[in-house]
């Protein structure tokens, strides 16, 4: 069996038939831990490149912190929304629905477990990759599949998740 970076290697050396989407994506994620001190991380999406059970983004970000010495870095919090964003990009493709931002939901995620390893911080602003495999995507009753997945993030941040995908239509 390929290992994750030899089926990367193969599916970017036909880049051509990937199916780029650009649809000016912008993820804003802000919290406070304590009192007045805001957090904030933005995400501007370039494109979404999608193959068969792979998928990859591109994007720029920034980063906003009112807490003492807390440098600019990848927050898991932001990272795990976009990859619903990746990932619901990638099976629309699986599913044969044609990706469009101004669209109706065609199928909701649940998430039944989320593993997060980040022994290094991102701390890149431009043109950060975002990589997503599916391992496992299988119809378990009509309208209801399992999904198994991980994601990386300039191959530093590592999501790792299961769940289900609920049909909406």
């Amino acid at each position: 069996m390929a290992t994750a970076q030899q089926q990367t290697e193969e599916l970017l050396r036909n880049p051509n038939s990937a199916l780029v989407i650009h649809d000016n994506a912008h993820l804003n994620l802000g919290f406070n831990i304590m009192k007045d001190r805001r957090v904030e991380e933005n995400f501007y999406v370039k494109e979404y490149r999608v193959w068969d059970r792979y998928a990859e983004a591109t994007f720029d970000r920034d980063y906003v912190s009112n807490m003492k010495k807390s440098p600019n870095h990848l927050i898991f919090f932001t990272a795990c929304a976009h990859t619903q964003k990746l990932l619901y990009v990638a099976l629309c493709k699986e599913l044969g629905f044609t990706y469009s931002a101004e669209d109706d939901e065609k199928f909701k995620f649940w998430p039944t477990k989320v593993e997060v390893d980040m022994p290094g911080m991102v701390r890149q602003n431009k043109n950060v990759l975002q990589q997503l495999w599916i391992e496992k995507f299988e119809l378990v009753e009509k309208g209801v599949y399992d999904v198994v997945f991980h994601i990386t993030f300039n191959s530093k941040v590592t999501i790792q998740s299961t769940g289900k995908i609920y049909l909406v239509q």
